[in-house]
């Protein structure tokens, strides 16, 4: 009997991925650096202080990261709020595990506020019974 199912984010209740690359652009022109598609590319999976280091040419502190993280997920998070869309039959989804009992969890490395801007942005947060983050 399945008692709980777990979701990522970005990619699985949401498609977007494009809307992060805009973002990325969008932050990396503010300060005056070109970024491209294939440096986006390059730099997936990365740590938002490894990306830093690479866009500024130089090692951050970590007050720097942080505050720059924050800044570039408020861009992310303008840029897609017209767009926010779930991904085909998920509403009806959750509304099915809900209704069979079962606990639904999303997983995500994506601060809380994007993980709150998408739930809320959806209004799907009634179906989730935890959320665990690592930004």
């Amino acid at each position: 009997m399945i008692k709980a199912a777990i979701f990522d984010m970005d990619g699985v209740l949401i498609d977007n991925y494009e809307y992060h690359c805009i973002a990325w652009k969008e932050f990396a022109r503010r300060y005056d650096v070109d970024f491209k598609d294939e440096d986006i590319i390059k730099n997936f999976g990365r740590t938002n202080k490894e990306i830093f280091a690479e866009i500024f040419k130089r090692e951050l502190k970590d007050d720097e990261v942080l505050t720059l993280g924050e800044e570039k997920e408020r861009v992310y998070r303008e840029v897609y709020k017209d767009y926010i869309k779930e991904v085909d039959g998920l509403t009806e989804y959750l509304k099915f595990l809900k209704n069979k009992g079962i606990k639904v969890a999303v997983a995500s490395s994506a601060p809380i506020q994007n993980i709150d801007f998408i739930l809320d942005g959806l209004d799907i947060r009634k179906y989730i019974d935890a959320i665990a983050h690592a930004g």
